[in-house]
């Protein structure tokens, strides 16, 4: 899977050698570390639902509010009633990140948390309608493509907060 050599290279500095802590990999269990991370090989909700857990605590709790905040203080654009990804969006288009790409990084990280919030964390949510294997595998090709690009943003130095090192 290579999302998970994207999160284990995720850069905690810029090019430049500035701090740049958007994203880190989380403190977790092992039951629901980088490791337990994979591809949903049956049609079973659990497991589906296991993995969208999973990947949800690594990528989106792996945001790194304090430092987005900070970043949003830095070029304008913060607003405290903002979760760290629509906060990080808000970020990504002051420093100027294209639609594309923008989407490309925000939209997974949404996907994810809402089916974290909306399917797997309230019992009884319905579930995609389609195969779960094949919606799984679509997802994670999409939050590798964007944590790809996140990690693209964070290495040019658009990311880093002046003075900080």
């Amino acid at each position: 899977m290579s999302l998970k050599e994207v999160l284990r290279r995720f850069p905690a500095r810029d090019k430049t050698g500035a701090a740049c802590h958007v994203w880190r990999m989380p403190d977790l269990p092992k039951t629901q570390d980088i490791d337990f991370l994979g591809y949903v090989v049956t049609a079973a909700r659990k497991e589906w639902e296991d993995q969208v857990l999973a990947l949800s605590r690594i990528l989106v709790d792996g945001l790194n509010a304090k430092f987005i905040r900070s970043l949003a203080r830095v070029h304008s654009c913060g607003d405290e009633l903002l979760g760290s990804i629509r906060q990080l969006d808000r970020v990504l288009v002051a420093v100027g990140v294209s639609d594309e790409v923008r989407q490309s990084i925000v939209s997974p990280l949404l996907e994810v948390q809402e089916l974290r919030s909306g399917k797997v964390a309230h019992i009884g949510g319905d579930l995609p309608a389609r195969d779960l294997r094949s919606h799984y595998r679509d997802l994670v090709a999409r939050c590798d493509a964007g944590m790809r690009g996140l990690a693209e943003v964070a290495n040019s130095g658009r990311l880093a907060i002046p003075g900080r090192q």
